[in-house]
């Protein structure tokens, strides 16, 4: 019988649960920019390579209601996107954001996919394109590292359409019997998230929960810019600031929020980080707890030293105690799919909420899966959404970061009714924060 290492993760379970109710999910994408053309063999090679990672799973649902599903091998390697026609180099962002409406499916496939596009100045941009149910960025990072080291990434899966037999159907029935306790905990922490949460969360945003189901109407594409900041400058405008490498970043997410309008009723901006708790030998797709910074942000416009010690402060409270959320995803498969739908507004934070995921340093291999050396390289998080939806939520702010091959990667996807729903619009806004920081940059 397979090991409780096959079963989904209560994040994971909570992920593809929340994907299946609403028809769709984040995704997460890694993109590089060459300044030549790609060698496709190599190409190749890696897209057959990310089979033998995290990235050949998919999800088998578990045989009995409300039981735990089960990785299993997925059934191959995910497609190879080509562009129609070239790209111009400040068009790259544009081109990430509508790959974003690529369908991905974590459970029939595929999970994931590889594009590919040549650019008007004798460069090319490789993207892959994961759902986020199937990996978190870490977890993306680690798979890119060994699909180009030929490596497995230490995680294996049973074959498909394996657990039918009646002793597999009596171990997912003690498995889901055996959830139950950590469910009613898991309802008790929600409860107390919910309340703590309730008035950082505005009141139309509760009433919406209340009052409305997910939204239909047509997917938009969701504006990205990505920027490129050499290291050394970065580095140097940091400690000019009184901050680190990863405060500046925090600084740039603080500033983007402001000039896009998203400040509470007390002048706040909310930053959420993605905190990995991965140890060796994890197999959680994902494997997070949530960060959230609450800053005012006259306070670290011109020196970033609060706002390095808040952070610090802020993380050693989560590594101390813990985060309610963690709990709370216990009770995910108990919850009935109508009211999954009616939370999502308050799963998706408030209209001053920051999405903000920093990787650090990428490792060398990862910068070059196919042999050559990318001159960018950007991690991307969000999703495609109904324009309804967004107008409901009060828009959307996801920020990322890394450092690879000497230089700082910054990709920013926002859409906010009344300030920026066009690239241009979000374009004039970066520009804005960055000149603001004293911080040169190419942006695309």
């Amino acid at each position: 019988m397979p090991g409780v290492e096959q079963l989904l993760a209560d994040i994971d379970q909570a992920s593809f649960l929340a994907r299946r109710v609403l028809g769709r999910g984040p995704v997460v994408q890694v993109v590089w920019r060459y300044p030549g053309p790609v060698d496709r063999q190599a190409l190749e090679h890696f897209r057959q390579g990310l089979t033998g990672t995290s990235l050949g799973r998919r999800v088998e649902r578990s045989s009995v209601p409300c039981g735990r599903h089960h990785w299993v091998c997925a059934d191959g390697p995910g497609p190879l996107v080509e562009s129609p026609g070239l790209i111009e180099p400040h068009r790259i962002g544009a081109w990430s954001s509508a790959l974003a409406r690529v369908q991905v499916d974590p459970e029939v496939g595929p999970g994931w996919f590889l594009a590919v596009a040549p650019l008007t100045d004798g460069g090319t941009v490789v993207a892959l394109v994961a759902s986020h149910t199937l990996a978190d960025g870490l977890a993306i990072h680690d798979a890119i590292e060994a699909a180009a080291t030929g490596g497995t990434g230490g995680v294996g899966a049973p074959s498909p359409r394996e657990r039918v037999t009646l002793r597999h159907r009596l171990h997912d029935a003690r498995v889901a019997l055996g959830a139950v306790m950590p469910a009613a905990r898991g309802l008790v922490a929600t409860i107390r998230l919910g309340r703590s949460q309730r008035d950082a969360v505005p009141g139309s945003l509760w009433q919406s929960v209340r009052s409305r189901p997910v939204d239909g109407g047509e997917v938009i594409d969701v504006p990205t810019v990505l920027v490129g900041v050499p290291e050394a400058v970065w580095r140097e405008r940091a400690e000019a600031l009184g901050g680190s490498v990863h405060t500046l970043f925090a600084g740039v997410a603080i500033g983007l929020g402001v000039e896009l309008g998203r400040i509470d009723a007390e002048g706040c901006v909310s930053l959420t980080f993605p905190i990995s708790d991965r140890v060796a030998g994890d197999t959680r797709a994902n494997a997070l707890v949530p960060l959230i910074v609450r800053v005012r942000p006259e306070l670290v416009a011109s020196d970033l030293k609060a706002l390095r010690k808040e952070i610090g402060h802020r993380l050693a409270d989560l590594r101390a105690h813990g985060s309610p959320a963690t709990t709370a995803l216990a009770v995910t498969p108990f919850v009935p799919k109508a009211l999954a739908r009616r939370m999502e507004g308050v799963a998706a934070g408030s209209s001053a909420t920051v999405g903000c995921s920093y990787a650090g340093v990428i490792d060398p291999e990862v910068t070059r899966p196919m042999g050559g050396q990318a001159v960018d390289l950007w991690g991307i998080g969000g999703q495609a959404f109904p324009e309804e939806h967004l107008r409901r939520i009060g828009g959307a702010l996801m920020v990322g970061g890394c450092i690879a091959n000497g230089r700082v990667g910054i990709s920013v996807s926002g859409w906010q009714p009344g300030v920026a729903t066009t690239p241009g619009e979000l374009l004039e806004r970066v520009q804005k924060v960055f000149a603001e920081l004293g911080l040169p940059a190419d942006f695309c």
